[in-house]
């Protein structure tokens, strides 16, 4: 983790952000009046432990600054608000998560670009209000919640082949799509593509 830490360190500086980087494993017996020292010195503080299985509720919440996030192979789940209103957050790469939790994303404007390949649960307004998205695949989602994309204007294309349930609200407002094809669906919520205003292409042969 070590390692992983010093790489984000200098892509954070690259980009002309100054970190201060400490290995706590050696700072025994814990140095309390140190991290005490830091806090008060640094906006945010951020742990890096081996073996992390979630993002917790909240964890990146408004840090406004926040391009793009790649974490350890080690996390499967992403928690609520995650990183609601991360404004700068582009890019987003989550090679094993399996379940993002409510609102994770919402008003993420700028996320352009979101890789959850194993992902299979989507939550309340997951992805809500992510205004520069356009593309959505995620081939192995079976479960997604109400608003799930709802306000994300751009969004024009859409690959969730898997889903059985269409929530409500899921697509709401999603101005740019155009053509959708959910082959195994079987249900098709209230106000599911309300306010796609160029869709003009719905196949879903179970309904």
């Amino acid at each position: 983790m070590v390692k992983t830490a010093k790489e984000a360190r200098d892509e954070l500086k690259k980009i002309g952000y100054n970190c201060t980087l400490i290995n706590a494993r050696f700072a025994k017996p814990f140095d309390e009046e140190k991290i005490k020292e830091l806090a008060e010195e640094h906006k945010l503080i951020v742990t890096l432990e081996e073996g992390v299985e979630s993002i917790g509720h909240n964890a990146f919440r408004e840090c406004d600054t926040v391009e793009y996030i790649t974490i350890a192979e080690t996390v499967t789940k992403i928690g609520n608000n995650a990183f609601q209103y991360c404004h700068a957050l582009s890019s987003a790469n989550f090679p094993l998560v399996t379940s993002v939790g409510s609102n994770a994303f919402d008003y993420c404007i700028s996320l352009i670009d979101a890789k959850i390949p194993l992902l299979t649960s989507i939550g309340v307004s997951a992805f809500g209000h992510c205004e520069a998205l356009t593309t959505v695949d995620f081939p192995m989602v079976t479960t997604m919640d109400t608003n799930a994309f709802q306000g994300s204007y751009a969004l024009a294309s859409v690959n969730i082949p898997l889903i059985t349930n269409i929530s409500d609200r899921a697509f709401w407002q999603c101005h740019a799509l155009t053509s959708v094809d959910f082959p195994l669906a079987t249900s098709i919520g209230k106000q599911a593509f309300a306010y796609c205003m160029t869709l003009s292409n719905v196949n879903t042969p179970l309904v």
